[in-house]
């Protein structure tokens, strides 16, 4: 497992600057960037377009602060870590509010595709603008749950695996619910 920390030459650590990552990280890549081998022997483009793309990986998932601590625990731990597999019991009731939201906004856009006449797509606008609300405000809750998660996460102690387990797994309902609710309100702008 190659170890991203060291690649992109920062301490392990659950909590990076992730401004200071991607100056870094701009400095790194740009030294290998395919724009400036092009001239290179084959070898040589071939060997800076893969240390181009490990170090764009290595960005990806050291900017993110999921991906970093998933990173992490692999790294320490020396296994990958298995898929979620339940919902933690105290997470259920935002997965069906979650749930519930993205299929009434499903039901109302094929609601929307469905009607032709402009009297009624002029109607539906209005009940667009209330889904996009509804949308948005659970998204900030969602955001809500991050920060703080990320202020608890950056007072843990790195011996803890069994904490950044959970936080790790928390975190990925996080990112998932905000996945499928940016789908949503895009499509809802439309």
């Amino acid at each position: 497992m190659t170890d991203f920390f060291a690649l992109l030459d920062e301490p392990r650590a659950l909590w990076l600057d992730v401004e200071a990552l991607k100056s870094k990280f701009h400095r790194l890549s740009s030294e290998v960037h395919p724009d400036r081998v092009h001239d290179a022997s084959d070898a040589e483009r071939e060997a800076a377009n893969a240390r181009y793309a490990d170090l764009n990986e290595a960005y990806n998932i050291l900017s993110s602060t999921r991906l970093r601590l998933k990173h992490f625990i692999e790294l320490e731990t020396g296994n990958e870590l298995e898929a979620i597999s339940q919902t933690p019991p105290d997470l259920m009731d935002l997965f069906f509010e979650c749930g519930e939201l993205c299929n009434g906004s499903d039901r109302f856009l094929r609601e929307k595709e469905e009607t032709e006449s402009p009297l009624l797509k002029a109607k539906l606008f209005a009940q667009g603008m209330e889904w996009s609300d509804k949308v948005q405000v659970f998204t900030g809750r969602v955001n809500e749950l991050i920060t703080a998660l990320e202020a608890e996460l950056q007072q843990t102690d790195v011996s803890d695996l069994k904490t950044l387990e959970a936080t790790f797994r928390r975190l990925s309902y996080y990112d998932r619910w905000q996945s499928q609710l940016r789908e949503r309100f895009t499509k809802l702008a439309m």
